[in-house]
């Protein structure tokens, strides 16, 4: 069971990952400490829950034209 109590979603124009390509339009979800997952915005439905997107969507922070490095 997914649960979004200690989670936050990062958006930005752009997201780097050390392992590929530059995502346009990505998010990161970290839960906790960790980095659950990255991937781009349009992907949230189809990789996590309706209820977890709907308690990430109260914890976002979006950084508009910035450029995320997760690592």
């Amino acid at each position: 069971m997914q649960s979004a109590g200690n989670q936050r979603l990062l958006c930005a124009r752009w997201v780097a990952p050390m392992s590929g390509p530059p995502l346009k339009d990505g998010c990161v979800v970290v839960e906790g400490r960790q980095i659950k997952a990255v991937l781009f915005q349009n992907q949230l439905e189809s990789k996590f829950s309706p209820e977890y997107v709907s308690q990430l969507n109260a914890n976002t922070y979006d950084y508009g034209d910035a450029v995320i490095l997760p690592a």
